[in-house]
């Protein structure tokens, strides 16, 4: 399911006018106003009080992908936020960056709302904020949503015109080089097809890749489910790490780690020369 909708979806849109730059911050400062309200509303909620951690994730354009633009304006975002609440609330966004470069996964996995919400656990929020930018020759939309990372439920969607700089043009057509600092020539993504296509690379195939076996507490609950990894298959076929982006309970997590780990795979070539890449590998675990 795709992590943003489409614009008739929003609860709230609001085109307003476009001009400079700084009315650009001032459009953002707006939607932090909208998020920061929410939050403080969830934190005031005296049946089920909220003490946040929110994460802002890179802005992806109508495909998915990310922009050297969308990133900095979600970094302007999220210190337009962090003044508008307890700066401890609002998550340092090199955290995410950090943990993506880590593991080899790309920000435009954040396309998917139920493994953005298990990324944005595994770096301590409870709450996301995602962002999606559509561009015309006459303006340029930011669409919001904040969500729930518990049970992944949408709690405010927020539109704006912004003002576009030249400048921010042209890093709203840069895409970010990714993985920065990595050694995949190919990270994670929902669409890794495409960018195996895109890098003109020979994707990585199974010599040998045995099912998971359910773990004795799954099998007592009689309990099936999925695990989403993000598998780095070095130059040798190996696995070399096993990253849960999309996550399952009763010991299905930890089966499916250990078991992509004996995996031997045919390593995947760019130029006819060994690679290492990065493939999002789903675990279905059915009882029979």
């Amino acid at each position: 399911m795709p992590f943003l909708n489409s614009i008739a979806a929003l609860s709230l849109f609001a085109v307003l006018p476009i001009s400079t730059a700084a009315q650009s911050q001032s459009n953002l400062d707006t939607v932090a106003d909208a998020l920061a309200h929410k939050v403080q509303l969830l934190r005031k909620d005296q049946l089920s009080p909220l003490f946040p951690r929110i994460l802002v994730a890179d802005f992806l354009d109508p495909e998915g992908n990310v922009s050297v633009g969308g990133a900095q304006l979600a970094d302007s975002l999220a210190s337009s936020l962090r003044a508008k609440l307890r700066p401890t609330e609002v998550l340092d966004r090199k955290t995410l960056t950090d943990y993506l470069a880590s593991t080899g996964i790309a920000p435009s996995i954040f396309r998917e709302r139920d493994v953005a919400c298990w990324i944005a656990g595994s770096v301590g929020a409870n709450l996301i904020v995602s962002g999606q930018l559509v561009s015309s020759d006459e303006r340029t939309i930011l669409i919001v949503k904040l969500v729930r990372v518990s049970d992944t439920r949408e709690l405010l969607a927020y539109s704006s015109s912004l003002s576009v700089s030249q400048e921010l043009k042209q890093a709203l057509d840069e895409p970010v080089r990714w993985p920065a600092g990595s050694q995949v020539v190919v990270p994670c993504t929902s669409t890794t097809r495409d960018m195996f296509d895109g890098a003109d690379v020979k994707a990585p195939k199974c010599i040998r890749c045995p099912s998971a076996s359910f773990s004795e507490e799954a099998r007592k609950a009689k309990h099936s489910g999925r695990v989403k990894l993000a598998v780095i298959v070095d130059e040798k076929g190996r696995v070399k790490t096993a990253t849960i982006i999309r996550g399952d309970e009763y010991g299905l997590d930890s089966q499916a780690v250990s078991t992509s780990k004996t995996w031997q795979l045919e390593p995947a070539t760019k130029n006819g020369k060994p690679v290492a890449v990065c493939v999002p590998v789903e675990v279905t675990f059915q009882l029979q």
